[in-house]
């Protein structure tokens, strides 16, 4: 049996292989200490959640690449088991072979040293031989005298299967350690796609915090305005028409008499009024609180029930101060 010697590549392949998981080891390393920041700015946010999305889809890249080399690794450590296989069962084959023809020739020997006529039954006994083609070309060597040589033929074969099969074997090694490079990476590219991943949620939630303090911030900010404007426009309140107010002191009264005696001091209770002074009705709206309040038109044009209303309304938001020469004078507080 004349075995071929198979070529040395697959060990430096798999090295090759392992040099290249390693590199997309290296390339895989997230920078999380540029995430690991806090900006508590909505452009500062956006800007940390768009880097770590962009990581993610960088990682999810390198994780498909690495995917695909794990099954064609995966593969040929298949192969590299099944050649070990094969190389062991040719061993196994080549053992019998060379037992069985050993044991043969030693009996051919010994017939062609007992007998010249020995040479039938040598070759009966080869052709029984499991290695048949084999032995019968080791005959002839036999019956020179060569059976040395013959058996030497055998353990050649024999030294170039272990040799392949020890060759196998660190192949296989090499492919494994490479395989199990692969799969480390692999996990390692998980577990950083699920902490970007967790990142990416708190800055998320950062950004929905914050969105909702700055519209608190925006909606606190316009009550102030809206304060400050009420208060404002009150201020430009004009000064009561001359009315006899010596008549109005407080009694304890209620709203309405309030109210009354309120009109009384502004205009002598005079509902249309309207003098020219920029200030109109019973209470003297200013035409720009009187709009202020929601209502169209002129103040000095609104029924009483609607001047009363709004005069009402008026004080609940913002007190008697928006009468300040009348309320103080008529002691409301």
């Amino acid at each position: 049996m004349r075995l071929a010697r198979r070529p040395l590549m697959s060990m430096a392949r798999a090295g090759s292989l392992a040099m290249a998981a390693g590199a997309l080891a290296a390339a895989a390393v997230l920078p999380a200490a540029a995430a690991g920041a806090s900006p508590t700015t909505a452009p500062g946010l956006a800007s940390q959640a768009a880097a770590i999305q962009a990581r993610l889809v960088s990682t999810a890249h390198q994780l498909h690449t690495l995917a695909a080399r794990t099954v064609e690794e995966s593969a040929r450590l298949t192969a590299a088991d099944a050649a070990i296989q094969n190389e062991q069962s040719t061993l196994g084959r080549l053992q019998t072979d060379l037992s069985q023809a050993t044991a043969t020739l030693r009996t051919v020997a010994l017939q062609t040293y007992m007998s010249d006529s020995g040479s039938n039954s040598a070759l009966a006994i080869f052709s029984s031989s499991p290695t048949e083609a084999s032995a019968m070309r080791e005959y002839t060597a036999v019956a020179s005298g060569n059976e040395a040589g013959a058996i030497d033929t055998f353990r050649r074969d024999r030294t170039i299967v272990t040799q392949q099969q020890a060759v196998m074997r660190s192949e296989q090694a090499a492919a494994t350690a490479a395989y199990d490079m692969l799969g480390r990476q692999y996990t390692a590219l998980q577990q950083a796609i699920t902490h970007e991943q967790a990142m990416l949620a708190t800055v998320q939630q950062q950004q929905r915090v914050l969105a909702q303090q700055q519209a608190f911030a925006r909606q606190q900010a316009l009550v102030a305005l809206r304060q400050q404007q009420a208060a404002a426009q009150a201020a430009r309140q004009g000064a009561p028409l001359a009315v006899d107010v010596g008549s109005l002191v407080p009694t304890g009264s209620s709203m309405a008499q309030d109210l009354a005696r309120l009109r009384e001091c502004e205009s002598g209770g005079d509902y249309q009024a309207n003098t020219g002074n920029g200030y109109y009705g019973a209470y003297q709206f200013s035409l720009s609180t009187w709009q202020g309040l929601g209502y169209p038109g002129l103040p000095s044009t609104a029924s009483p029930a609607t001047q009363d209303q709004a005069a009402m309304r008026l004080e609940q938001f913002a007190g008697w101060g928006q009468w300040p020469v009348c309320s103080a004078m008529l002691g409301l507080s």
